[in-house]
């Protein structure tokens, strides 16, 4: 199966916030520096990264306290 990013920009209270992932997880969430570039708009509407978007929105919308989000999970070092 081949990678296919997805990612979207959120503006939120706390400046501009990156959400990165594929069709199955949400890989990064990333909250940029004022001078950095924002993410166009990739993947489908039902991705996780749209999900994560919504909740955040939720969040910062005073409306949502628990996230469930389909996250990678942190790998072990060996």
């Amino acid at each position: 199966m081949a990678y296919a990013p997805h990612v979207v920009t959120l503006q939120t209270p706390v400046g501009s916030i990156v959400i990165s992932g594929d069709e199955a997880h949400v890989t990064r969430i990333h909250i940029c520096a004022e001078d950095e570039d924002e993410a166009a708009p990739i993947g489908p509407s039902d991705s996780p990264v749209m999900q994560a978007m919504a909740q955040l929105r939720a969040y910062f919308d005073g409306v949502l306290r628990t996230f469930d989000l389909p996250l990678v999970p942190l790998e072990t070092p060996r």
